[in-house]
């Protein structure tokens, strides 16, 4: 089975969120940006449905300071996406599929 999961942090933990905030008003001189957010999407293939619920709380996310999403709405929203290039190095998706074999090895 596969799917996608959405991560955010907690708006009192959303540290990365406020820098940018910060960067886009200052850099590109948008006063009128009321509110940042940033959502990390996880893309899982071959996974079995009962693993998925552990996967998000144990590898994914951490409960106490994330939200975990399995639908975003962005319609009526401005947005920006940003990926890596093909064959550019994802360290966190890396860490993300090592995390996830692990736990499925030794469960």
């Amino acid at each position: 089975m596969n799917h996608r999961v959405y991560v955010e942090k907690k708006e009192q933990f959303a540290v990365e969120a406020k820098k940018m905030k910060t960067e886009l008003k200052e850099n590109l001189n948008l006063a009128h940006l009321e509110k940042v957010r940033i959502i990390n999407i996880y893309d899982l293939f071959n996974v079995k449905k009962n693993e998925i619920s552990t996967i998000k709380e144990v590898v994914l996310s951490e409960t106490v300071v994330d939200y975990t999403y399995d639908i975003l709405d962005l319609e009526d929203k401005n947005y920006l996406a940003v990926e890596f290039l093909p064959g550019q190095f994802d360290q966190r998706a890396d860490s993300a599929i090592q995390c996830i074999n692990l736990k499925i090895l030794y469960k």
